[in-house]
């Protein structure tokens, strides 16, 4: 009995290189014979992504292909080739959302910085592209005045001065409820709080 599950492939979600090595590890956890990798992938991936592969193996079935020409046959049609400099463009358009907190756009720069080519630059692609598309003037400025500083402490710093500030803005809410229910005592009247 096999360990572990694998859900069917969601065509939508655009995810085909992951969840091809989330299949390779379930292979390789539980043991499976080599022969047996392409029963295993079209059983995995739901009848969707399999009348997909009948379509693209037509006239041959996907049973009589290799599980990398499987793999790839689905790659190339969800991924077909990009251009890098139109994938670069869409990376330096990105941008914080309203509403969108630091890690969940640190997220979506790192899955577009994917696809992007960077190489040995890719930290500092992504430190520039981060402090760049920061929905706050006042942290961008406080990272500017850094004289110095990498990725990973442009992230750092930037984490530790939203909590700050997320801080902040619970210990005010809560001051201000306790001064208010002081019950109208003269001590507390009137004093501005800090």
């Amino acid at each position: 009995m096999p360990i572990g599950k694998i859900e069917p492939f969601d065509l939508t979600s655009k995810q085909w290189p992951a969840y091809v090595r989330r299949v390779d590890q379930f292979i390789l956890f539980n043991e499976i014979k080599p022969e047996l990798k392409v029963s295993i992938l079209i059983t995995v991936v739901g009848e969707a992504t399999y009348s997909l592969m009948c379509d693209l193996c037509t006239p041959a079935n996907p049973e009589d292909k290799t599980y990398t020409e499987l793999v790839e046959l689905v790659k190339v049609h969800l991924e077909p080739q990009r251009s890098e400099l139109a994938e670069r463009h869409i990376f330096r358009q990105r941008r914080q959302r309203v509403g969108e907190s630091l890690t969940e756009y640190l997220q979506a720069l790192q899955h577009l910085a994917v696809i992007c080519n960077f190489g040995n630059r890719l930290e500092e692609d992504l430190r520039d592209q981060f402090v760049s598309g920061l929905a706050s003037e006042l942290l961008r400025s406080r990272i500017f005045a850094e004289r110095t500083i990498d990725y990973k402490k442009a992230v750092e710093l930037s984490l530790a001065l939203e909590a700050a500030d997320r801080h902040a803005e619970t210990s005010g809410v809560d001051g201000q409820h306790a001064a208010g229910s002081t019950g109208g005592g003269a001590a507390g009247e009137g004093l501005p709080l800090r």
